[in-house]
C-alpha cells in the first residue's frame, strides 16, 4: 500500500510518517520539501498549487492519503487568505487529484477549534461548529470539501483533533511547563489557572491514525474526535509535570487574560467504538515526554 503523507515536515506530520511505515510504502510530502520522515527526505509540493498536486499524484499513485498540511496560526490578525490557500484551496486539489488517480480514501486532519467555545461538555461530534478564528474557519471549510468529494465515492475519515503534545513541539503549555520545571524556575498562569482543555499525546494521534487507515466505515463520510477524553485544568496539568520532574518550581497564578480562557474536553466515545482507539494514560504520556526531554531528544 502507497500512503502518502502531507504535511510531513510538520510537528504531527513527521510521526504520522514513522507511524504509516509500518504499514505501507510512505510518500512524505510538504511545502517545504524540509527535514527527514521515516528515514527518508521529504519531497516538496505546494498543494495550493493544482499542477504540482497533480505532478505528485500522477508520479506516485497513492492508495491512500494522510492529509495534515495546514498553516497553523502564529500569531493574532493572520491574512485569512493565507489559511485559504494553505487549508482549503490545496486541499481541494489534493481531493480531486485523488478522485482522478485512484485513490481510495483520505483520513483527513481536522482540529478542536471547529467548536469554538463549547455549549455543552464533554464535546461530541454532533455538538455545533461555530468557528471564531481564520483557522478554524478554514478547517471546516477542508472538511466539506471532504464530504463534498465523499458523495462521488472518495471516502474519508475526519479527525479532529484536541490539544496535541509531544516530541519536537516548539510551543504549548506541555512543553513549555517541563523546560520551567525542569529548570526549577517559576511557573506563571494566567487567568488564575482555571481554563481547561483536552490533551492528546501525539503517539495516540498517530495511533488514530494508523487505525483510520484500516478502518472499514460504514459510510463514506465519517468525523470523529480524538483526544484523551479527560479535562485538565492549566493549574493541574502544571501541578502535575512539576510532581513528575521532581520539581522545586513555584506555581503561581495571575488574572491576566489568556486566549482560550474557557473549559474544554473531548467525548471520545465513536472513536474508541469504530476505530478501537484507547490513549495514553496522561501521567504515562507526561512520563515519556519529560524523559525524552531529559535525553535531549526533543
Amino acid at each position: 500500500m502507497k500512503i502518502l503523507v502531507t504535511g510531513a515536515s510538520g510537528f504531527l506530520g513527521k510521526h504520522r510518517a514513522a507511524g504509516a511505515a509500518a504499514h505501507g510504502q510512505v510518500i512524505a510530502t510538504s511545502r517545504t520539501g524540509a527535514g527527514m520522515a521515516d528515514g527518508r527526505a521529504v519531497e516538496r509540493a505546494d498543494l495550493s498549487n493544482p499542477g504540482e498536486t497533480r505532478a505528485l499524484f500522477e508520479r506516485w499513485h497513492p492508495d491512500v492519503v494522510l492529509h495534515a498540511a495546514a498553516r497553523i496560526p502564529q500569531s493574532r490578525g493572520e491574512d485569512i487568505h493565507a489559511f485559504f490557500d494553505d487549508n482549503v484551496r490545496a486541499t481541494v486539489n489534493v481531493y480531486q487529484c485523488a478522485l482522478d488517480s485512484g485513490v481510495r480514501r483520505i483520513v483527513l486532519s481536522s482540529s478542536m477549534s471547529v467548536y469554538g467555545r463549547p455549549q455543552s461538555l464533554p464535546v461530541g461530534e454532533s455538538h455545533p461548529v461555530v468557528p471564531e478564528t481564520p483557522y478554524a474557519l478554514s478547517k471546516i471549510q477542508a472538511e466539506l470539501t471532504g464530504r463534498c468529494y465523499a458523495e462521488s465515492g472518495l471516502e474519508t475519515t475526519v479527525l479532529r483533533y484536541s490539544g496535541i503534545f509531544g516530541a519536537g513541539q516548539r510551543s504549548g503549555a506541555v512543553p513549555a511547563f517541563i523546560a520551567r520545571c525542569l529548570e526549577n524556575a517559576l511557573l506563571t498562569l494566567n487567568a488564575g489557572g482555571r481554563p481547561s482543555s483536552d490533551f492528546v499525546w501525539v503517539q495516540d494521534a498517530v495511533q488514530a491514525n494508523v487505525l483510520a487507515l484500516q478502518y472499514a466505515q460504514s459510510t463514506s463520510f465519517e468525523v470523529m474526535n480524538i483526544g484523551s477524553g479527560v479535562e485538565l485544568t492549566v493549574s493541574r496539568l502544571a501541578g502535575m509535570i512539576r510532581d513528575l520532574c521532581g520539581s522545586r518550581s513555584a506555581i503561581g497564578t495571575v488574572e491576566d487574560p489568556s486566549p482560550r480562557d474557557f473549559r474544554f474536553c473531548y467525548d471520545i466515545g465513536r472513536a474508541r467504538e469504530r476505530l478501537g482507539f484507547v490513549p495514553t494514560p496522561m501521567e504515562v504520556a507526561l512520563k515519556e515526554c519529560i524523559r525524552q526531554k531529559q535525553e535531549g531528544q526533543c
